[in-house]
């Protein structure tokens, strides 16, 4: 999930170009219907997040002056009660979690306390259940609850687990024929990353499905299900280059255990970041392949799949623009992201009716420094996630649609 090269933003890394201190965003102009404008959350954050270190202009965007601690907001989703969002704070590295109601007040959730060098970079629910997954130390882990109940964490397991001192991590989730199916990578070194899909009865006992034929040298980012049918996407990778733009890698099953790669030409276009089911099949979205656009893909079944057509919501001026999340409601899609602009970046919010013809909101004052990680709907209305502030004082954020 690429983002800035920020020292404590980890794999949320996104490439900027920095200005000097206090350059004001482009203003949203007044005569914006309401629908295009977007208000930022309120989030109860620890203090030492909040606060500007000593010594830095509080408001201002003036490198380097950065505050203790950052705290990153990865993914949200609906859930029966509300909704859920993850991520983690900085540092050292601790998976968290916030519930809101309705998107416009963020707390953090009762319990949700994973401990030290833990990370929350997928969320997902089913009725009560919700699922966290992320990684606990060098191993991949999740953490369950039913509404009200205490939090569980993942029992340790080798299924979990990286061979000798690499890696493991799962990075997105979503609930299938009352189980769970989670994807992300299993690192052996910088020259041996292998994409990895798991499933789980419960959320807390899981069974890796994927060895390395067909997985090595790829990376999976996100997962949609429709039916049967489970789709998974991401990209290719080349040594330690997992941040760099690279050809779309998918896969796909309809029993959780076999998994198809997937061959397209419409792959060549650039990497996916995320997929989405929609009523006429998936819509996969991520960025081009020489990273001065956003790009997007559907198909029909996910065995199919076409790039859709290059066009100015893409574009950024020629600069970098990624779509990194992806959300339908059946009556359309909203994805997220992040675009280079003259300032430190600003995250971006795209809408879209069938996945092909795609309008980018107008900029946002209250998105600018930001990068947009997540997105959810909490019944017709788009819930964004991400994280603000850069680069003095990263923050979880959170937008809602409207005033």
């Amino acid at each position: 999930m690429p983002r800035r090269p920020h020292p404590l933003a980890l794999a949320l890394a996104l490439g900027v170009a920095l200005v000097a201190c206090g350059e004001a965003p482009t203003p949203v102009p007044a005569s914006l219907p309401a629908s295009f404008a977007w208000s930022r959350a309120a989030i109860e954050l620890p203090p030492d997040v909040v606060e500007i270190a000593p010594g830095s202009t509080a408001g201002a965007q003036c490198s380097p002056c950065h505050a203790v601690q950052a705290s990153l907001m990865t993914a949200v989703a609906a859930t029966s009660d509300g909704l859920l969002a993850v991520g983690l704070q900085l540092p050292p590295s601790e998976a968290v979690a916030y519930r809101s109601s309705d998107g416009r007040a963020w707390t953090p959730e009762p319990g949700f306390e994973p401990g030290p060098d833990t990370a929350a970079l997928g969320v997902a629910a089913d009725g009560d259940r919700r699922v966290v997954v992320g990684r606990r130390g060098p191993s991949a882990a999740a953490w369950v609850s039913d509404a009200g109940a205490p939090w569980q964490a993942s029992s340790e397991s080798p299924d979990l687990r990286a061979e000798g001192s690499g890696t493991a991590e799962m990075r997105a989730v979503v609930p299938w024929h009352g189980g769970w199916v989670a994807v992300g990578s299993v690192d052996a070194g910088a020259d041996h990353r292998v994409a990895a899909i798991w499933t789980s009865p419960d959320g807390l006992a899981w069974e890796r499905r994927t060895g390395e034929s067909g997985f090595l040298g790829t990376a999976a980012y996100g997962i949609a299900t429709a039916g049967d049918r489970l789709v998974v996407v991401g990209s290719s990778v080349v040594g330690e280059s997992g941040d760099v733009a690279l050809p779309a890698v998918a896969w796909t099953s309809d029993d959780g255990s076999a998994w198809t790669p997937v061959e397209s030409p419409a792959f060549a276009v650039g990497p996916m970041r995320a997929v989405a089911a929609t009523p006429a099949g998936f819509v996969a979205v991520g960025f081009g392949i020489d990273d001065t656009r956003a790009a997007a893909w559907t198909s029909a079944d996910g065995s199919t799949w076409t790039a859709v057509p290059e066009q100015p919501a893409f574009e950024a001026l020629g600069k970098p623009a990624r779509m990194a999340a992806v959300a339908s409601n059946g009556a359309g899609l909203v994805a997220t992201g992040w675009k280079s602009d003259a300032g430190n970046g600003s995250g971006v919010v795209w809408r879209s009716a069938d996945g092909t013809s795609w309008d980018r909101v107008p900029d946002q004052v209250s998105m600018s420094g930001a990068s947009l990680a997540g997105v959810a709907f909490a019944g017709d209305a788009p819930i964004v996630a991400g994280t603000t502030g850069y680069p003095d004082n990263d923050q979880a954020s959170a937008w809602f649609e409207g005033p």
